[in-house]
């Protein structure tokens, strides 16, 4: 009995003397201690602890995520406690080389890296170059800096002494150049340059309760179609001034339906002419889809066809009769053709009219 529990009271011992050279060749390598400003050791660590198949990092990976990962490759192959190696961990710049290397370009937040205490507002610029979703407002391009920001972080947190910037700071910054012709044609010789125009949700800038109405079409467009109710109407404006404030003003009072009937009454003209234009352009293309009637034309002869002779007959014919009656009853000097023709009508009546010799006319009633 004595013998058993000496064999289990030495077994754990005589293990660990086993273990020892493996484990001892396991912590020895480039995870032993390494440079963490130096991108050549923090990649060498990295390959030591690679697995074949197995992608080392994640492309997506912030600062923080590969700080986590490389935790991982120097507890296990360089046998330090979790506690050490946070005291190996490289600096963000090193971190985006390597996931250069890895994947061939750097990670989008590479560009948010160098952000100080105070708003720089070239940093600002080239940061959320790194997102080529275009933000539509002040508040998603806060979010998205901020993003880049964390990214850049080994903490995943904002830098020491960061304040957010003001939207008209934003406003002025995101305003698109005006080309250069124009700005050369709107600038006098020797004046100031004209403002650059400003986004579309900075619009939504600058609220005063005392002038709501003039605020409200500003800031919702000239595009009102979609408004069929107060409620719409608020909705819309609320959502805008907290994409272009932030959060809502301070100033802030509900939208009154009041306030709202110009926008609805403007929406409602926009829609019955949009009902308009449909109209006439259903009508022009039933129109053109329609099959076109020809109109008969009448045949005429062709230039090459020669003399109408059959007018020319008829022609023929009646100057013979003419003549035929004319031989029959002289004419008279200084007779018009009127007074010739007026004759030989009545030369024709009393023919026709005159009783014949042998026909016998006592007998008449």
């Amino acid at each position: 009995m004595d013998g058993f529990r000496i064999f289990w009271l030495a077994a754990p011992a005589a293990l660990s003397l086993v273990a020892a050279p493996a484990a001892a060749a396991l912590r020895g390598g480039p995870c032993d201690h390494p440079d963490p400003r130096s991108l050549e050791a923090v990649y060498a660590c990295l390959s030591a602890a690679h697995t074949p198949g197995i992608p080392s990092i994640p492309t997506s990976f912030h600062c923080k995520g590969f700080g986590i990962f490389y935790t991982r490759a120097l507890v296990r192959v360089g046998g330090m406690s979790r506690n050490r190696a946070q005291m190996y961990l490289p600096p963000c710049a090193i971190v985006a080389q390597v996931i250069e290397r890895l994947r061939g370009k750097p990670p989008a937040w590479a560009k948010c890296l160098g952000a100080g205490s105070g708003f720089d507002a070239g940093h600002f610029k080239t940061c959320l170059t790194a997102y080529p979703r275009e933000p539509r407002d002040c508040r998603s391009l806060l979010a998205a800096y901020e993003l880049g920001l964390k990214a850049a972080s080994p903490r995943l947190r904002l830098p020491a002494g960061y304040r957010q910037p003001g939207c008209e700071t934003v406003a002025a910054l995101m305003a698109p150049p005006p080309p250069p012709a124009v700005e050369a044609a709107a600038s006098p010789a020797g004046g100031e340059p004209s403002p650059a125009p400003l986004p579309p949700w900075a619009q939504c800038l600058g609220y005063d309760p005392a002038s709501v109405e003039e605020h409200l079409g500003r800031c919702l467009g000239e595009e009102l179609m979609g408004y069929r109710t107060c409620r719409q109407v608020r909705d819309s404006y609320e959502k805008r001034l907290i994409g272009a404030h932030g959060a809502l003003p301070i100033t802030y009072q509900i939208l009154s339906c009041v306030q709202a009937t110009p926008i609805l009454a403007e929406a409602e003209q926009q829609r019955a002419e949009a009902r308009r234009l449909a109209t006439a352009r259903a009508a022009e293309r039933a129109a053109a889809r329609a099959p076109r009637r020809e109109v008969p034309r009448r045949r005429e002869a062709p230039p090459e066809a020669g003399l109408p002779w059959g007018w020319l007959l008829g022609g023929l014919i009646a100057f013979l009769i003419i003549v035929r009656l004319l031989r029959k009853r002289p004419i008279q000097a200084g007779a018009s053709w009127v007074q010739v023709l007026t004759s030989i009508g009545k030369d024709k009546v009393e023919r026709h009219t005159r009783p014949r010799k042998d026909e016998d006319t006592s007998h008449d009633w």
